[in-house]
């Protein structure tokens, strides 16, 4: 599976029909948690994500991803393969390959741009809206207050 090209969280959540299909994936832990079943197997919580949003995903401890996901930090980037699966209408696919992805690898690929979440709005226009507001206050000493904070 590792000769698929990444899909993005947004390109994942667009399958809705493909329910089985294999993807690769290069995503931030942002949420892990190690939980224990009724049976008494544990498995992990997790919830993956990139600048296109993100899912929540269940990993059985019986699953190839088990272990290194066990060992990973929130906040660390994996690059995941897996297949498409739907749990109660929500995309909660299955995972089949975990790998860390070290810091110089994502510096060197200039991946990580494309792993956190930006706001949709150009941040030079929001500046210059928020510079704005600013000059619109009446008060000359508030004005001044405001732009030193």
């Amino acid at each position: 599976m590792s000769e698929l090209p990444p899909s993005t969280v947004a390109d994942l959540k667009a399958l809705t029909e493909a329910s089985g299909r294999a993807f690769a994936s290069l995503l931030v832990v942002k949420r892990l948690a190690v939980k224990t079943a009724s049976n008494g197997n544990p498995f992990l919580g997790l919830e993956l994500g990139d600048r296109t949003g993100s899912f929540g995903c269940t990993v059985f401890s019986d699953s190839p991803a088990f272990e290194t996901l066990k060992s990973v930090a929130e906040g660390s980037v994996v690059r995941i393969e897996g297949k498409i699966e739907y749990y109660q209408n929500r995309l909660a696919p299955r995972l089949l390959r975990a790998t860390a992805v070290g810091e110089a690898e994502l510096a060197a690929s200039g991946a990580l741009e494309k792993l956190v979440e930006t706001a949709p709005e150009d941040a030079g226009g929001l500046w210059a809206e928020f510079q704005g507001f600013i000059e619109g206050i009446g008060h000359s000493e508030l004005r001044a207050t405001v732009r030193a904070v």
